[in-house]
């Protein structure tokens, strides 16, 4: 399956036992620009886009103003029963500045969560949230929920008061919602559940959460004194947690290593 988005297309293909034959050729999109950035299916087969818009006209959303800039996006998660090519639904969220969500996951009892970035000071939150303010100064990381109409019921930032940017997530079987990716911010919200290594000009995070629990936000910051930077996580089956991403620290801490040494150049891989 691929998608490629201009404004924007998108190419769906089903695997057949020589070639793959495609079976969806669509636009999607209205009179601004759209661009999405995450696919994932259901059991049902049925596709879920994680996308941002400024589009006045997207389909199946309420009719808006035309933007002002460039950066009034939107947050937009969208539904396409797989059998028809249908749009089921299209739901929009943001605040008054730039919003996107690139990554999505649907899980077995039909929920949609979908991983973002904001630069809105004034996105809306749910009360149960686990955090509620902007941390600033550019950035914050966003989640939301959504249940299997389109209606969101859970959304939250995440982020401290230096620029913060989620990259991947991955959802257990209860609910619980791991995020990765890397932070500037020294008061990255949560209790630590730990601290690898000594900390430099950005770190991996790894945050863990349980909607509709303000209490629930737990936080594992990785790096050493230069850039880290999660950019990947997945759960297996028995619960355990891996993430992969990059370092340009030659003091990142490792514990089991395969490879204990900073191999050189600019950046180095890491598996954890």
């Amino acid at each position: 399956m691929r998608l490629a988005c201009g404004t924007c297309l998108a190419f769906l293909a089903a695997a057949a036992a020589t070639t793959p034959e495609t079976t969806l050729v669509a636009y999607l999109g209205g009179a601004g620009t759209d661009d999405c950035d995450g696919i994932t299916t259901d059991r049902a087969g049925d596709i879920y886009l994680a996308c941002h818009s400024n589009s006045p006209d997207f389909p199946l959303s309420p009719a808006k103003a035309s933007p002002q800039s460039r950066d009034a996006m939107d947050a937009v998660v969208v539904k396409i029963e797989a059998r028809t090519g249908r749009l089921a639904w299209a739901t929009h969220t943001g605040g008054s500045s730039w919003d996107a969500v690139g990554d999505i996951c649907v899980t077995r009892d039909g929920y949609v969560y979908a991983l973002g970035s904001t630069r809105s000071a004034d996105f809306p939150t749910t009360p149960d949230a686990v955090q509620r303010r902007f941390g600033g100064p550019d950035r914050d990381g966003i989640l939301i929920k959504l249940d299997a109409k389109g209606k969101i019921v859970y959304s939250t930032f995440l982020g401290g008061s230096k620029n913060d940017e989620p990259t991947s997530m991955a959802v257990a079987a209860d609910g619980t919602v791991f995020i990765g990716g890397s932070t500037m911010s020294t008061d990255f919200p949560g209790s630590r559940a730990a601290h690898f290594g000594p900390g430099g000009q950005s770190d991996g995070f790894i945050a863990r959460l349980r909607p509709g629990d303000p209490n629930s936000l737990q936080t594992d910051i990785l790096g050493g004194s230069s850039v880290d930077h999660i950019s990947g996580l997945a759960l297996d089956r028995s619960g355990n947690l891996f993430v992969a991403g990059f370092t340009r620290s030659t003091d990142f801490p490792t514990k089991n290593a395969m490879q204990s040494r900073f191999a050189g150049g600019l950046i180095d891989a890491f598996p954890g």
